[in-house]
């Protein structure tokens, strides 16, 4: 274990020079995060409204307010023994932390079956949902997520000891509230992610399983063609968000399963960092992925950021 150090007056695992680096590669990540959020943001609110794009619009919300809410959440990390600031905030930022998990697993989940109907059942994107329809079913998911994040509120409390600082559930906390905790991990991140993993499976199967005609008429072709963008456009935010959810929750899982003084103070310390450094990194190369996987949107940033009028514009997020 590193050797514990009295770092302005707080007990800590890490050394000065430790806690300076870890400070700053997550303040550098999160204004990265800001910064490259609010201007793909800025891009799709200019950007000609399709299905795919009004996805990723909400996306890029939760990643932003994920992106303001980790210095505070890194802060309880670091200042484990020692936290100083209003009680309150542990549990908004835990709170904060849950939320956007749970809002971006339903955004790619809606992502995911989108574009499973247009490459398995063939369905268009004009004939699954408009535009209007998908903005209501984005505002829903987001409303559906801060409903099973209520109770965590009521349900954290903060636990202070000679021995250390965390945010747990109150024993006393209504039995209620206990549920919906359970109940928003579970049906909010878990049992969405698993139904992500099955389609993507699906897709895959159906394309490696299909025989292609030799030859293939024009109507085929073209069919053949919105498939590709299609399975592009899935691959660059499911890869993203799967790598990046898979790393968070088996860190998390190991510190669970480990929690009795099986493992060291260090240890479990540097697990949840870099669960949420993972995270971040992925929010924070998500807006490039998104540059790189639309036209319409590199067309937007570069009139956003150089005032130029785009060309003709294709639509490809509804094709």
């Amino acid at each position: 274990m590193s050797s514990m150090a009295n770092v302005t007056g707080t007990y800590s695992v890490y050394n000065a020079t430790e806690l300076f680096v870890i400070r700053t590669a997550f303040w550098l990540l999160a204004a990265v995060n800001v910064v490259a959020n609010v201007l793909m943001i800025m891009t799709l609110l200019r950007t000609k409204r399709t299905v795919f794009l009004i996805i990723l619009t909400g996306l890029c919300f939760s990643d932003l307010l994920s992106a303001c809410n980790s210095p505070l959440f890194v802060k309880i990390i670091l200042e484990a023994r020692n936290f100083k600031l209003p009680r309150f905030t542990c549990g908004l930022a835990t709170t904060v932390e849950v939320g956007t998990s749970i809002v971006t697993v339903f955004q790619v989940l809606a992502l995911t079956l989108f574009r499973f109907n247009t490459v398995v059942r063939s369905v268009p994107a004009k004939r699954q949902m408009s535009t209007h329809t998908c903005a209501h079913v984005i505002v829903s998911l987001w409303i559906v997520s801060l409903l099973l994040i209520s109770p965590y509120p009521i349900a954290i409390r903060v636990s202070e000891t000679d021995t250390g600082f965390k945010c747990g559930m109150k024993k006393n906390a209504p039995l209620l509230a206990k549920g919906m905790v359970a109940l928003g991990v579970t049906a909010g991140i878990f049992l969405p992610t698993l139904i992500i993993v099955g389609l993507c499976i699906t897709i895959v199967l159906f394309l490696l399983g299909r025989k292609l005609p030799a030859t293939t008429p024009s109507a085929d072709k073209l069919r053949r063609q919105m498939e590709k963008k299609a399975v592009k456009q899935l691959v660059i935010v499911v890869v993203s968000f799967l790598v990046a959810y898979t790393v968070d929750c088996g860190a998390k899982n190991f510190m669970f399963l480990k929690r009795d003084g099986q493992v060291s103070d260090h240890t479990t310390l540097t697990l949840a960092l870099v669960a949420h450094g993972v995270l971040r990194i992925s929010e924070c190369l998500n807006p490039f992925l998104y540059y790189y996987g639309s036209m319409e949107i590199r067309r937007g940033m570069k009139k956003l950021l150089c005032g130029r009028s785009s060309s003709s514009e294709t639509t490809i997020g509804n094709k």
